[in-house]
């Protein structure tokens, strides 16, 4: 889907193993009964309430994490495989028809200089190339040493729902529909029609 493969995900094999891995973890009792029915912020409230294992989330849980959980440590840590979701942000980039270009560059080279990306670490951002004695915020701590180590493995990918614009959506509440209904091929036809219809033609 990211390399401009024509993919058709109504088939798609890796998709499909995908679907069915979710029904096995629900069946094996890794998500609790009620998990189609729990929202992403509920998600969230019940493991900073101390009443969920684990949850995933990424760096914009870090202000809430900081000010909500008070009556426990928590720690973070890379998901199994060779690559990660959540990519590295927004993308610095001069148009070709600017006409500051060189302002342009001034700017990314200041964005990147180590004084401001050691800023950014400190402010809850994942900076590139940040010295890491450098950031002190506890919360960024835990969320830049993962990151760390996904940079340095190149192993950043990209969030799952960027392929074609709306793909979010679709997939949040047809995942729900799966882990409801326990079927893989009205989650596949719905999700991958949508992007059939979307993605960028040959």
């Amino acid at each position: 889907m990211f390399k401009g493969k024509a993919v058709d995900a109504t088939t798609d094999a890796n998709i499909k193993w995908a679907a069915q891995t979710l029904l096995k973890w629900k069946t094996a009792g890794y998500f609790q009964p009620n998990v189609s029915g729990v929202s992403p912020d509920d998600a969230v409230a019940e493991f900073q309430a101390g009443k969920a294992a684990m949850v995933i989330g990424g760096s914009w849980l870090d202000g809430s994490m900081q000010t909500k959980v008070s009556t426990f440590s928590y720690g973070k840590f890379l998901l199994p495989g060779t690559l990660t979701v959540g990519s590295a942000g927004n993308l610095l980039v001069i148009p070709s028809r600017s006409k500051n270009k060189d302002l342009a560059a001034e700017f990314i080279n200041l964005v990147l200089s180590k004084k401001y990306q050691n800023y950014l670490g400190n402010a809850g951002g994942l900076p590139l190339f940040a010295d890491a004695e450098a950031i002190a915020n506890p919360a960024s701590i835990l969320t830049a040493t993962p990151f760390g180590v996904a940079v340095k493995k190149n192993a950043l990918a990209m969030y799952p729902d960027w392929p074609v614009p709306g793909y979010y959506d679709i997939l949040l509440s047809n995942g729900t529909a799966l882990l409801s209904s326990g079927d893989v091929d009205a989650y596949m036809k719905a999700t991958g029609s949508f992007y059939n219809s979307g993605r960028p033609k040959a």
